[in-house]
């Protein structure tokens, strides 16, 4: 198989995913009546444009047996070029960010200032503040019009 010289993955494209979880299932009162939703949190060294859309896109097809967990174990290994379906935007929320020392030439004196961190009565009232006013905000959106239709396509755009 030919190479396309225009279309090279090369190091700049790839990220490394620290830590990824699932909240349990919440439940969260709608003009339509109660929804379920999951919270999903990431963290990793950066993101490619629209890669946390692919990744939840990716693991709603896994959630809806679209396809296997193999699969996507598989699909993330290295020469694999498996393109996971795009989910829409409606709900996903950046909601904390985190920056690390960069990478400085060899011979460079360490970045050694403390991380700024939220005491625990900020980290509470934080988490007030998403449940109070954060997630009834978004509510509506987890019954946007575009969810249903791409939910009902995941088996035309996934292998």
């Amino acid at each position: 198989e030919e190479v396309d010289e225009n279309d090279r993955i090369g190091q700049s494209h790839w990220r490394r995913i620290f830590h990824c979880t699932c909240g349990d299932v919440e439940t969260v009162d709608t003009p339509e009546g109660p929804t379920d939703f999951l919270t999903v949190s990431l963290k990793g060294n950066g993101f490619m444009i629209h890669q946390i859309r692919y990744m939840i896109g990716a693991a709603v097809s896994v959630a809806q047996r679209v396809i296997s967990f193999e699969f996507l174990r598989a699909s993330l290994s290295v020469p694999s070029r498996v393109r996971h379906p795009r989910a829409p935007p409606h709900t996903l929320v950046l909601t904390d960010a985190a920056f690390y020392p960069p990478r400085l030439p060899a011979g460079s004196e360490p970045v050694t200032a403390p991380a700024l961190e939220l005491s625990a009565s900020g980290r509470a009232e934080k988490e007030r503040f998403r449940r109070e006013w954060l997630i009834p905000a978004l509510a509506p959106q987890l019954r946007h019009p575009e969810w249903e239709p791409w939910t009902a396509g995941l088996p035309r755009h996934t292998p």
